[in-house]
């Protein structure tokens, strides 16, 4: 196995150490955090041998407890005497931490910060990365020492930001989040909101998020740290089940309005032709039906709208059409303007899809 010996600080009394899995042609996640080779990895692209076989890499960062402890209450914590790697490095005056599940790209941009190490600092990262780095900051409780840089990498990235469901989405929800990005924050779970169908959250970030949220304890069992279940991991479940209850309500408020007019049409009054024709009347009501059973419309779908995004029932109640007697006779407007009042109603609806809202002054 091939090695890598980086050093933050000749004196450093803490020793990390990192097996950097073998990166095949086209892996998506060790070779996906590179915006280009001179800005996003510190360390430069590994260079490949002629072997057909890539081979893993050990990697061994010596670094300052004391820089450690000042950025990162975690380490703090970690290295006073109560825990093991404390009491070690309390006897012998250097200790060896192994972090298996964490990647040595973006933990070796944290070092360089917490270390001063400017210039090897990037001023652009990739998407991927940035999501890398957000695990690690949030897991190590390193936001303070990271918030600046933070800000200039989501800059040179947030023209990007999807305005539809994808992977990338549910990424910056987790970026947002952790580097505390309000507006962002909300516009991302806004959109989260409408397009979502059920709690089908995609990720693909290498083993630090599960296939999909909510992520059930059995499966993030296998993600604990020092202190247990990683933070950003149960928040982005907490996000899931709020996002998916506002989704469930939008939905439920758009089709109360198909309900509500139908229900009217099969009252023995509806009052909804000017003229009060029953012939209209039945127009309107069996039109409406008709349109509404051949979208999936009717019957009314029930919760919890597994199959369903507020998107897909907002387009088809566009769909919808309502045709009136009077307006085949020529003798009335298109379908009394009853499809126009349901527009209406659903658009006030979008109008209020706010994001989630959290607090972000907290620690």
């Amino acid at each position: 196995m091939a090695s890598q010996n980086l050093v933050f600080d000749p004196e450093g009394d803490v020793k990390f150490t990192f097996e950097e899995e073998a990166v095949e042609n086209g892996d998506e996640h060790r070779g996906a955090g590179k915006a280009d080779e001179k800005d996003s990895n510190p360390r430069g692209k590994r260079k490949r041998s002629n072997s057909t076989t890539p081979e893993a890499q050990m990697i061994t960062m010596l670094v300052s407890s004391r820089h450690l402890s000042l950025a990162s209450n975690v380490f703090k914590a970690m290295l006073r005497q109560n825990f093991q790697e404390g009491n070690e490095l309390s006897l012998n005056g250097t200790v060896t931490i192994n972090l298996p599940e964490d990647n040595p790209t973006a933990f070796e941009i944290l070092m360089n910060i917490i270390h001063a190490k400017n210039r090897s600092i990037p001023k652009k990262v990739t998407l991927q990365m940035l999501t890398e780095l957000a695990i690690l900051v949030d897991k190590y409780r390193m936001h303070e020492s990271t918030g600046f840089l933070a800000d200039m990498w989501i800059a040179e990235l947030e023209d990007d930001i999807p305005h539809k469901m994808c992977e990338d989405l549910m990424l910056w929800m987790a970026i947002t989040y952790v580097f505390r990005h309000e507006e962002h924050f909300e516009d991302v779970t806004a959109t989260a909101r409408y397009y979502t169908v059920g709690k089908r959250f995609r990720f693909k970030q290498g083993a630090r998020f599960s296939e999909s949220l909510p992520i059930p304890e059995k499966v993030i069992g296998a993600e604990q740290s020092l202190f247990g279940l990683f933070p950003l991991n149960k928040k982005l479940i907490t996000f899931a089940e709020e996002i998916d209850r506002l989704r469930q309500h939008d939905i439920c408020l758009a089709l109360s309005k198909i309900g509500a007019l139908i229900k009217r049409l099969q009252s023995p009054q509806p009052k909804l032709c000017p003229a009060s024709i029953f012939i209209c009347e039945s127009s309107l009501l069996g039109s409406l039906l008709r349109s509404a059973l051949s979208l999936k419309l009717w019957p009314l779908p029930e919760k919890p709208y597994e199959q369903l995004s507020f998107h897909d029932v907002s387009s088809s109640i566009k769909k919808l059409e309502i045709l009136s007697y009077c307006q085949a006779n020529h003798k009335g407007q298109d379908g009394h303007f009853l499809m126009d009042g349901i527009q209406r109603e659903v658009e006030n609806i979008r109008s209020r899809q706010f994001g989630v809202e959290i607090d972000f002054t907290g620690p």
